[in-house]
């Protein structure tokens, strides 16, 4: 079992300052390593959280270069989003309600799309069956809050199979992983696809009662109860509706094909540690966000999630008109 914080000899963090987007990366002091290494180890035994982790490159050393030296300040406010937070997708495929459309018409869709996999898949790594036309019949006789949660679970689908032209720009989900492989793996991710040196590995704080994700596993359970036989999770994938929350945000590994990795964390929780105050696994962490429309908009987003506090309920918005519609989930 890799532990990429057993292996990094630098952990860095700058103070927070919500007004201002320029930082300086520092070392922290041996005394708060320590009190991060406890909180690690409370969050990977909890059993209210998840510890997840999440690969992700850029394009260029350059880009990869600008995300550590200028938009680590403007992460740590506004989190990191799905692609759907860039450039919306179609109605069939997304995630909150439609008033003028037809959600079993959207859901055969789906359907439709699924089913076509499958059968392209069919030979692939003893992959079979697809969702039956009795499925399709039995739609109108459901609820609407069943039939969103059907909506939902094809779109996690899609995700899941990550090929799909039409779809995998526009994701409404971001991928982590859990377990004990989740910074072998992320960092697998992190590094395969660039063709340079470095990547980046998001360690995460999930909320176990959280109904906004799903996970691979169960994704495939699902299918087989109508008698699809699906990919094994190979991964530990959980699928995260949205995006990640700042506020849970643990920070973020910059991981090397050779050498140790470094560890930058959360300022706000940097914060927290340095004023010797608990993190609060159910509410996460205090962020100032004040400027947060413009820190997303340079950040290149277009819309946004969010739940009011006390309130468990995820809402979507455009970033520059409020237009809230409720999220669909599981």
């Amino acid at each position: 079992m890799r532990n990429l914080f057993l292996e990094t000899t630098s952990i860095l963090s700058f103070h927070p300052n919500a007004d201002s987007l320029n930082y300086d990366l520092n070392e922290i002091s041996l005394n708060h390593k320590n009190r991060l290494l406890s909180l690690i180890q409370e969050l990977e035994t909890s059993k209210k959280v998840y510890l997840c982790t999440r690969g992700d490159s850029k394009k260029t050393l350059e880009n990869h270069n600008n995300f550590i030296i200028h938009d680590l300040s403007k992460i740590f406010i506004v989190g990191q989003k799905s692609r759907s937070a860039i450039d919306r997708p179609a109605n069939n495929h997304s995630p909150y309600k439609n008033d003028s459309s037809d959600i079993i018409q959207e859901i055969i869709q789906l359907v439709e799309q699924v089913n076509k996999i499958l059968n392209l898949k069919t030979k692939d790594y003893n992959i079979k069956g697809v969702i039956p036309n009795s499925f399709i019949e039995d739609l109108p006789n459901l609820g609407n809050d069943l039939l969103a949660k059907w909506k939902i679970f094809f779109i996690s689908f899609l995700h899941n199979y990550g090929s799909c032209e039409t779809f995998k720009n526009y994701s409404p989900f971001i991928s982590l992983t859990y377990g004990r492989n989740k910074y072998k793996v992320a960092s697998k991710f992190a590094l395969s696809k660039c063709s340079f040196d470095r990547g980046i590995v998001f360690v995460y704080s999930l909320t176990k009662n959280c109904h906004y994700y799903i996970k691979a596993k169960t994704l495939t359970n699902k299918l087989k109860k109508y008698g699809v036989q699906w990919y094994k999770d190979s991964h530990s994938e959980i699928m995260l509706l949205g995006g990640m929350y700042p506020h849970f945000l643990i920070g973020i590994f910059e991981v090397f094909k050779e050498g140790n990795a470094k560890f930058i964390i959360n300022p706000w929780l940097y914060r927290k540690i340095i004023n010797e105050r608990e993190f609060d696994f159910s509410n996460g962490l205090e962020i100032n966000q004040q400027n947060f429309h413009s820190f997303a908009e340079k950040l290149g987003y277009s819309n946004f999630f969010f739940h009011f506090v006390n309130d468990n309920t995820e809402y979507f918005s455009e970033l520059n008109q409020y237009n809230q519609r409720s999220l669909y989930h599981f």
